[in-house]
């Protein structure tokens, strides 16, 4: 269990200092920067860790019939070591199934890893590495790659033997719970802050100007909108987002990129025109939320309202079979908005279901109370 004064502001956000370079499987800098240091809630797009190199890594420890230890990104410290009691396919299958990189007691290498009161889990030198989830199984460690890719420190004599110690007494896990909810706004620096902003003016100015337009599909124009790729080629050509690469100025990759502009729609600045796609390197239409964001199909069979809720429905969907309602029943049951007649008899085939990013805010009792309809969604109606 971690005390909440572990976050307090240090010199670099949260931290003592900036991420190492370069870090492990190709993880962007940038996004680490962000995710760990100025970041108490968002996190990396779901499935960010399958178009890294981490996969590959996996493929070749699996067959060595090897485990690979996880170290946190800004300070070096071994946070993770996996697989432990499971298989390789079977981490794989629960982290797919999830988005994110999932991990148990067993793999939890405790001397520096902390859970806070609302299950923010954290370094105990202030990074954040993600969040805990715990569900039938027990505690589940969601981590954000980015969080846990750093590389072993050098000089490190007494690792090995505090690792053996860890992995003897950390088997009770790390959630007390109880503790009082922590503040979790989203935190950065002014230098950050005064960047993120010019570069939203110059994506609402410059390459709106540009790229946004009308654009159609079959049968169908979209208004206002512009392509996923056309953003990532956009993204590449800012020399202010020039990153160092082995001690030498670099332009973005095309995975820099896609994180960066990944890291606009988390934040609700654009979305994908019909709420269906994180940003995506291909010929998808997205829309600024000034433009009007994510509109319904028309001409759908559908009767029922069309509700934007958070995707934390989508991965727990068996819980929510149809025999019992299914997800629009259990939302039914909660949503002021639900409480007429008129959709007393409606059930999932009825309603359009569309998915925005999880806000782990709600993992706090008090703030899960105030933040409540960002779990349960919006309605548009018919």
């Amino acid at each position: 269990m971690g005390d909440e004064a572990i976050m307090s502001a240090k010199e670099h956000g949260t931290c003592t200092k900036p991420p190492m370079k370069p870090l492990r499987w190709g993880c962007s800098y940038r996004t680490a920067d962000r995710i760990c240091c100025f970041n108490r809630h968002l996190a990396e797009f779901a499935g960010y860790w399958m178009q890294t190199s981490f996969i590959d890594d996996v493929k070749k420890h699996q067959q060595e019939n090897k485990k690979i230890v996880f170290y946190d990104t800004i300070y070096g410290y071994a946070l993770f070591e996996a697989p432990v009691g499971r298989t390789w396919n079977e981490l794989l299958e629960e982290s797919q199934a999830h988005g994110w990189p999932s991990f148990r007691d067993q793999e939890v290498l405790s001397s520096h890893v902390r859970v806070l009161g609302d299950g923010e889990v954290v370094s105990d030198g202030g990074s954040h590495l993600g969040h805990n989830l715990p569900d039938h199984k027990g505690n589940r460690y969601c981590i954000n790659l980015v969080s846990i890719a750093g590389t072993e420190p050098k000089e490190q004599p007494k690792q090995k033997k505090q690792q053996q110690q860890d992995k003897k007494g950390n088997n009770k896990g790390l959630d007390g719970g109880g503790a009082a909810a922590a503040s979790s706004a989203f935190k950065e620096d002014g230098e950050e802050s005064k960047e993120i902003q010019n570069l939203q003016n110059l994506l609402l100015n410059e390459f709106a100007t540009k790229y946004v337009k009308d654009r159609r599909y079959m049968f169908r124009v979209y208004k206002k909108c512009f392509v996923g790729k056309d953003l990532v080629d956009w993204l590449m050509s800012r020399k202010e987002l020039m990153v160092e690469r082995k001690n030498e100025t670099a332009m973005l990759t095309r995975s820099d990129a896609l994180a960066i502009g990944q890291d606009f729609l988390n934040m609700g600045f654009f979305s994908h025109v019909l709420g269906e796609h994180n940003l995506e390197d291909k010929h998808l239409f997205y829309r600024f939320q000034r433009d009007g964001g994510a509109f319904r199909k028309p001409g759908r069979r559908k009767t029922g309202p069309m509700l934007l809720i958070s995707n934390i429905f989508k991965w727990y969907k068996s819980d929510f079979p149809a025999k019992e309602g299914g997800t629009f029943g259990f939302i039914r049951q909660h949503h002021p908005e639900l409480k007429g007649e008129q959709f007393r008899k409606l059930t999932d085939n009825d309603v359009t279901i569309r998915y925005q990013m999880y806000d782990w805010r709600l993992n706090s009792v008090e703030n899960g109370k105030k933040l409540k309809p960002l779990l349960f969604g919006t309605v548009t109606s018919s």
